[in-house]
């Protein structure tokens, strides 16, 4: 068979998710966009020039026994899955085929936003992701192949993370430098209150470093490079009093390294 498809367009608008039987919205995608699509069978290779979303929003929780909820709509059940064989039983093998080849040249995603609610804890915290941008050039499944990544969000009323580099799939690998700006400590009191009694009145963190990933016989190689880590304003009480124990107006600890 000889075919090929080229100029192909796929899109859709106002997609909503709901879990079955529930009236609340857990996703939705106002607009998607897939752009020049071509594809060739004789090659196997897909190529894909563009594909383009903004303004979704994810509303998502972890249950109380740490599950998150998309999985049940996402992830079939794993013994329903499993599948009966009868002893002595065999499957034949099949056959080896020549894999397919994929490239996407731009990944735009802007203006995303989600609501994480952590339940797992006596008093829940709710995340809420603003302004969530995604830039991938070049993404491929081919061999030593790279594409260049940038990704920047905002968490409401926590602080900012914006992350740029390269990965790549086959290998599985990861060069990126990791930006985490003034987040509010006092929004992590419900699991500070999990483990000592004390109280955040004030500060903030911010860290910043190299991550390199890497994979190597199915095992995984993880670097930390040029790490810094700051405090300021650290202000900590004994919890529900109004006593400073604590006062550290600024720390930090830079040229972090670590090979997990």
């Amino acid at each position: 068979l000889n075919a090929k498809l080229q100029n192909g367009v796929f899109e859709f608008k106002d997609f909503q998710l709901t879990e079955k039987g529930q009236d609340t919205v857990l996703i939705s995608i106002p607009s998607f966009a897939v752009q020049g699509i071509s594809a060739d069978v004789a090659t196997q290779e897909i190529v894909v020039d563009q594909v383009k979303t903004a303004d979704a929003r994810i509303v998502s929780w972890i249950a109380p026994d740490g599950t998150l909820n998309l999985q049940s709509l996402f992830i079939p059940d794993a013994e329903k899955s499993k599948t009966e064989k009868k002893p002595g039983s065999t499957e034949p093998k099949p056959a080896e085929s020549s894999p397919w080849y994929a490239t996407i040249h731009k990944i735009e995603a802007d203006n995303w936003g989600a609501t994480i609610e952590d339940r797992t804890l006596p008093e829940p915290v709710r995340f809420t992701v603003d302004d969530l941008m995604v830039r991938i050039e070049n993404l491929a499944n081919k061999k030593n192949s790279t594409a260049k990544i940038d990704l920047a969000l905002q968490i409401k009323e926590v602080g900012t993370v914006k992350v740029d580099g390269s990965a790549g799939i086959d290998p599985l690998s990861a060069d990126l430098k990791v930006f985490a700006d003034k987040f509010v400590l006092k929004s992590f009191q419900p699991y500070v209150d999990t483990a000592v009694n004390a109280g955040i009145a004030s500060g903030t963190a911010s860290s910043q470093g190299r991550i390199l990933y890497q994979s190597k016989d199915n095992t995984p190689h993880i670097k930390l490079e040029d790490g810094v880590f700051e405090l300021n304003n650290l202000q900590v009480t004994e919890k529900g009093k109004d006593k400073v124990l604590i006062s550290i107006p600024s720390f930090a600890v830079q040229g972090v390294r670590a090979d997990v």
